[in-house]
């Protein structure tokens, strides 16, 4: 891995993370910026406990891709044994299930705090892409927060469990101010550089009004960038896009999700458990169920997830009312 390229990113390029995520990825690096060595990666595709890496699984017609950890663009082996979950895998995972004869659902599970700006918005344009040709879906029994929101927004629906977060809308940069301990230590330094806002964040050095300026309007771009993103799949009060988070049901009466389902787990094997059924009964190619939202939040099946692979994937618009919530959807 290159520590270099890590450094950059935690220390001087916008997240949208939850502070706490941030605070745990600080205490986990601080060590090795003073020497300590980092550790090995015994094998490829394990965690450092030698647990198996969460991939994504087909069976039948749904294509379900695992977003557990910290999203970073390029993740190394190191980084993913660590926890961390690459841009450019979720991206791989989608093209592969989109390409695989007779998927016609994708459901992300998602237990992530956020992660980098950087490779955010292409992502989740790829997802919010799909949900046009597929029944895409997200849930969750932990965490939907900040750059693994933006991934979820795009999504047809969005489910999570009672007590799961979701929210966490925005973006920071947080610069480390050494300049008293420089001075304390009787340490100068002299940055000489050609350009009023080179050298932020030298340590040692505090901001400059300039400097501070320019990573704020950095910040301020990658953060618009998020919320215009929502807001063109989502009904949120602008109010709520503060980087506030929310539990359960008040995520799914601000908007961020469409419904509450009691296990994922569960609800998994329920879909798995009616497609069995549906193998064995023969079923008129025509047959649809109504887009409804019951007492009790269910999936809804989707037109054109019973279509057959072999036929051409209609593109379609998501019709949602004034909460936010799935009402149906359109052919386009």
């Amino acid at each position: 891995m290159k520590f270099q390229r890590l450094i950059q990113a935690v220390y001087y390029q916008p997240w949208s993370i939850t502070h706490d995520a941030w605070m745990d990825i600080h205490r986990l690096i601080k060590p090795h910026l003073s020497g300590a060595a980092l550790p090995e990666v015994k094998s490829d595709g394990m965690d450092f406990f030698g647990n198996a890496l969460p991939e994504m699984k087909i069976e039948f017609d749904t294509a379900t891709i695992p977003i557990i950890g910290t999203l970073v663009r390029h993740a190394s082996l190191i980084e993913k044994a660590c926890g961390c979950v690459s841009y450019e895998d979720i991206k791989e995972d989608l093209k592969e299930a989109m390409a695989t004869p007779g998927v016609t659902k994708i459901r992300l599970v998602i237990d992530s705090p956020g992660g980098q700006c950087v490779g955010n918005i292409e992502c989740a344009q790829a997802i919010a892409e799909a949900a046009q040709f597929f029944d895409v879906e997200a849930v969750s029994d932990g965490q939907i927060c900040s750059a693994a929101y933006a991934l979820a927004a795009g999504a047809r629906r969005i489910l999570i469990t009672p007590s799961a977060i979701v929210g966490s809308v925005g973006a920071f940069v947080a610069i480390e101010d050494s300049s008293k301990a420089a001075d304390m230590a009787g340490i100068r330094i002299d940055v000489i550089k050609d350009g009023d806002v080179k050298g932020a964040g030298i340590p040692g050095t505090a901001l400059s009004p300039d400097q501070r300026d320019d990573i704020q309007r950095m910040v301020t771009k990658y953060a618009d960038m998020f919320r215009s993103h929502v807001d063109e799949y989502r009904i949120i009060d602008g109010s709520n896009l503060n980087g506030s988070c929310f539990v359960g049901t008040d995520a799914e009466a601000s908007g961020f999700v469409d419904g509450i389902i009691a296990d994922i787990e569960a609800d998994l094997e329920f879909e798995e458990a009616e497609m069995e059924d549906d193998c064995d009964d023969e079923c008129e190619e025509d047959c649809e169920e109504p887009l409804t939202k019951s007492e009790q939040p269910i999936h809804i099946n989707i037109t054109n997830s019973i279509a057959p692979a072999t036929e051409q994937k209609k593109k379609v618009v998501i019709k949602r009312g004034e909460d936010g919530r799935m009402i149906g959807i359109e052919e386009s």
